[in-house]
């Protein structure tokens, strides 16, 4: 796995923080789908795991749920593959999870999330 490229991250936050700004809903959305890609192509999971993080937030504001369970099941995946289970950074992850769940009617099964986001008990 390479390291997340900082300039990236940058680059995708800004991005989509252009279209939240104008409540660009499509146009997030399309921002995400290029990321996803780039990052897939780029074999960089951290990236990736950033990307559907945000997308995450996207799919609750949008009241997307296909989009939100794929993108659930894949950062539930990541989190594990990039080893940021124990650490600030994948607390932050449970925690979105757990609210995405929450919104779209899952909010028991998102409650082992919260529990997952205090550091030591992933």
């Amino acid at each position: 796995m390479e390291n997340i490229a900082s300039g990236d991250v940058r680059r995708f936050i800004e991005k989509l923080d252009a279209c939240f700004m104008t409540d660009d809903l499509k146009g997030a959305d399309e921002v995400v789908v290029a990321w996803v890609k780039h990052a897939r192509e780029a074999g960089d999971d951290r990236l990736l795991l950033t990307v559907l993080n945000e997308a995450l937030g996207l799919y609750r504001r949008s009241g997307d749920y296909e989009k939100a369970r794929g993108a659930i099941d894949s950062v539930c995946a990541l989190i594990e593959k990039t080893g940021v289970q124990r650490k600030v950074s994948g607390a932050t992850v449970y925690v979105n999870l757990a609210t995405t769940m929450k919104a779209f009617g899952m909010a028991e099964d998102g409650l082992r999330y919260y529990d997952m986001a205090e550091i030591g008990r992933a």
